[in-house]
């Protein structure tokens, strides 16, 4: 019986460890769940090189020259050239997968061109990719085209606008409804665990109110006005309790602050929303014989 040789004894931290051993190159090919690196290593333990850094890979095969993985939870297969220097990889998107489950990755060697499949005849009617699933077939698209209505033939894709997702069908959804822990498109794309971990989503400015639906950015004078501007009415909730003002010599802001009138159209923010300083009519004062009073 040979002895167990440990040919890689570091920088392995997961819990999960993905193997796949080329038997003609005689490398073999792993990666750390946690930490998303792909690295090769001869059999020997020798020669270890990283080949990509790609993030929560969930299987990893070989397939000549190329390196084919997959992601957990998507539907993206990714594959580069193992001898190309600048290590570009390349993406298809299999979208006839539901996002939710994985795909799981093989090499077959020395099929029996006899055998006959789905895809071989006419390229299963496929107008880009077939691929094989169970006894059947799907298509395929590569990225910048979409599948149509028939799952056969792939088209262009329409443009979304600057504040738009494009899901993996190719729908345009508000960027806010992007990893808010509710599927929007069809395959739950926007809820993708590995690309929501690193997502930052475009907030308002910070002269406006984002609603708490995230369906909108609000100017913040809107807010506390007595009128739902927002869907879900947040612009009109934890408003300052409204109290009576003496409006002889006060003034009564929407957000409920009393202020003095001499404070109206001075240029100063006195109202939380900014209100006092609205409708301002400025007079155009002579500076040699004239004299600006705060109030305009």
């Amino acid at each position: 019986i040979q002895s167990l040789v440990h040919i890689v004894e570091y920088g392995l931290t997961g819990d999960e460890i993905i193997l796949h051993f080329d038997m003609i190159t005689r490398l073999l090919y792993f990666t750390d769940y946690k930490n998303g690196i792909i690295d090769s290593v001869s059999e020997d333990g020798t020669d270890r090189k990283i080949i990509k850094k790609s993030g929560f890979v969930k299987d990893v095969v070989s397939i000549g020259n190329e390196i084919v993985w997959v992601s957990q939870g998507s539907t993206i297969l990714n594959w580069i050239n193992n001898y190309d220097e600048d290590r570009v990889s390349r993406a298809l998107n299999i979208e006839n997968w539901k996002s939710d489950s994985n795909l799981c990755l093989t090499v077959a060697n020395g099929i029996d061109k006899n055998i006959q499949h789905p895809c071989q005849q006419n390229n299963g009617g496929c107008s880009h990719v077939c691929l094989l699933s169970g006894k059947g077939k799907v298509c395929g698209c590569p990225p910048g085209l979409v599948l149509s209505n028939n799952s056969l033939n792939c088209t262009l894709l329409g443009e979304c606008k600057s504040d738009e997702y494009r899901c993996y069908t190719g729908e345009c959804i508000s960027s806010h409804s992007r990893c808010d822990l509710k599927k929007d498109c069809p395959r739950g794309d926007d809820e993708d665990p590995v690309k929501c971990l690193h997502y930052t989503p475009n907030l308002c400015p910070k002269s406006q109110f984002l609603c708490h639906d995230k369906t909108k950015c609000l100017d913040k004078k809107h807010m506390c006005d007595s009128v739902k501007d927002c869907s879900d009415g947040s612009d009109e909730t934890d408003c300052i309790p409204q109290h009576i003002c003496d409006l002889t010599t006060e003034y009564q802001c929407t957000t409920g602050e009393c202020i003095l009138r001499q404070f109206l159209c001075d240029d100063n923010l006195d109202c939380a929303n900014g209100q006092d300083e609205l409708n301002c009519l400025k007079n155009s004062c002579n500076n040699i014989t004239e004299f600006r009073c705060n109030s305009g």
